[in-house]
């Protein structure tokens, strides 16, 4: 994560939190659904329940099981207000465990966010430890 970001945890999620508190990235470990494609279907179904809720995009192959799946959305949130959000749902190292990664910051804000998501998808090491 960007250096300043303060990690907590809430149940099963892992936050990364910004400084400012604009932004923020959320990992958890998927316990119930089958595929990251039927977890991400979830998801949508979900998030579309929030006030001013636009989908923006969704890269899914429910033909290809282990593909990672992405959804791509905006809301507004009740205490930070108008929100873009990034969301994967991938399975990890080991070929079986299905993880989400989240990104939440503010609209117009894509390229930092994706920034963000690139980092930490690229230095995932789920529940082991990293190698350095």
């Amino acid at each position: 994560m960007p250096t300043g970001w303060e990690r907590s945890s809430d149940g099963v999620s892992v936050f990364y939190t910004s400084p400012d508190t604009a932004r923020s990235v959320q990992v958890f470990r998927l316990e119930e659904e089958p595929t990251p494609y039927d977890s991400a279907v979830i998801a949508r179904q979900n998030a579309s329940g929030a006030d001013d809720y636009a989908l923006l995009g969704f890269d899914a192959k429910s033909d290809d099981p282990t593909a990672l799946t992405s959804l791509e959305y905006t809301y507004t949130d009740p205490a930070y207000g108008p929100r873009h959000v990034l969301d994967h749902r991938f399975v990890g190292d080991d070929g079986v465990t299905l993880y989400a990664l989240v990104v939440y910051g503010p609209p117009g804000d894509q390229r930092a966010q994706r920034d963000i998501r690139d980092q930490a998808l690229a230095s995932f090491c789920g529940p082991a430890p990293c190698a350095d």
